[in-house]
């Protein structure tokens, strides 16, 4: 109860900030946080993209990846997608973003099969641990909505989804067999509902303002009777402050909680004969797949018992660490970014990329973050990424680059729209 009375505070000062200054009082202070310029967001020139990039998957073999897509095709309509090269890596993946449905109503629809191998790590643990591997099959649907009002600062989402996987291969992180998952695929459906409140001069590059999003996620539907019902309830707020003519300092606070409605299986030995590895006790590597199997467990139970907020590591949030790096029940995150804006008005057409550029930006930031499966633990231990970042806009999208390092070393992201949203980062 505590914790949701926090919740709504959060909400209704969100709102009250929202109230004043989109209300008349917000003429008294417009060179703080002023209200939208009208047109200040609008591109009317193509853009594209296209590059091949290899990846190799464990267990499955390498490839190369074409991937690419067209914007601002009318009134920000986005499409694009990425296919393997090599049929026995099955990746593929297609999206239609921002399509204008009516004035103010705009849907997103994207698909997406592979077949991947992916780190997985001890949750409820900031601490570094051993690296393992688990190979997993998915097919993933999604359908967006999003809906603005009030001279667009107010953003109402809803999101649906549909996924099939199965877990197949267990390996260490040298990519060696210990285990195969017998047991382990399920279908599910989930749902996510949103509202976004902004004060911004300009929605696509924010200098000055706030913007203050909340997002719930209630139990998705599963196959899989084992795994426990939990609901995700998430909140974000950015201040963006201007320095200087051209640069702003972007101060976040993002929080998840999540919330078991129904506890899954939390019986040990029966987890293990439904969800084990079959660990082969004459196999030399036995004692790696022994613990590869207490790790999957663990994490197992802890879901089943708690649940699972969002997860720390990745191109958003702690991102010199991986995806997923950082999970338990609660999850909390802060971060300050630098951003040097460069004007830049200019049509180019290299081939493989071209549109209207219309800035480019450096950027430096500094991040923490915590997760636990109790709120009393959750903010006693923190990690956390530094590093340094190029962004460019061309026609309407945001291309960016992240160089982040942290105590588990250094990572690169090549990817699209801005870090640290709550939803879509288009």
């Amino acid at each position: 109860m505590k914790y949701l009375q926090i919740t709504l505070k959060a909400f209704f000062l969100s709102f009250a900030l929202f109230y004043l200054f989109s209300s008349s009082n917000a003429q008294a202070i417009g060179r703080i946080f002023p209200q939208k310029k009208s047109g200040s967001n609008k591109q009317k020139h193509l853009g594209w993209l296209i590059i091949p990039f290899p990846m190799s998957v464990s267990g499955v073999g390498t490839t190369v990846i074409i991937a690419g897509g067209v914007t601002n095709i009318y009134k920000g309509l986005t499409i694009g997608g990425g296919l393997s090269l090599n049929k026995k890596v099955p990746i593929a993946a297609a999206a239609i973003l921002n399509i204008p449905v009516l004035d103010k109503l705009k849907a997103s629809v994207s698909a997406v099969g592979l077949s991947l191998s992916s780190f997985i790590y001890k949750r409820n643990n900031m601490a570094p641990n051993d690296l393992y591997q688990m190979q997993t099959s998915r097919t993933i649907g999604n359908v967006s909505l999003s809906y603005a009002l009030w001279y667009d600062q107010i953003v109402l989402g809803l999101n649906a989804g549909y996924a099939k996987e199965q877990r197949k291969n267990f390996f260490d992180k040298d990519s060696k067999v210990l285990g195969d998952i017998v047991r382990d695929k399920a279908t599910g459906a989930s749902v996510s509902v949103s509202s976004s409140f902004n004060i911004v001069d300009n929605t696509r590059n924010p200098t000055k303002g706030v913007v203050a999003t909340i997002a719930y996620a209630p139990p998705g539907t599963s196959s899989n009777s084992d795994l426990a019902k939990s609901a995700v309830l998430s909140e974000n707020l950015s201040a963006y402050v201007p320095v200087f003519k051209h640069d702003v300092l972007v101060l976040n606070m993002f929080r998840s909680d999540a919330f078991v409605q129904s506890k899954g299986l939390l019986d040990e030995k029966e987890l293990r004969e439904k969800y084990g590895l079959q660990c082969d006790p004459a196999s030399s590597s036995f004692e790696a797949c022994s613990k590869g199997e207490d790790l999957r467990i663990h994490n197992l139970l802890g879901y089943n018992q708690y649940g699972s907020a969002v997860s720390l590591g990745g191109s958003s949030r702690l991102r010199s660490f991986p995806a997923n790096r950082f999970v338990g029940a609660h999850s909390f995150y802060q971060a300050a970014e630098y951003r040097w804006n460069i004007p830049i008005s200019s049509i180019f057409n290299l081939g493989f990329i071209g549109g209207s550029i219309q800035f480019m930006q450096l950027a430096f930031f500094a991040e923490r973050g915590s997760v636990s499966d109790g709120h009393v633990t959750l903010l006693k231990n923190y990690d956390s990424s530094y590093g340094a970042g190029l962004r460019i806009l061309i026609s309407s999208f945001i291309y960016r680059l992240d160089v982040a390092t942290g105590k588990e070393g250094g990572k690169v992201s090549l990817i699209a729209g801005y870090p640290m949203k709550l939803g879509s980062p288009f």
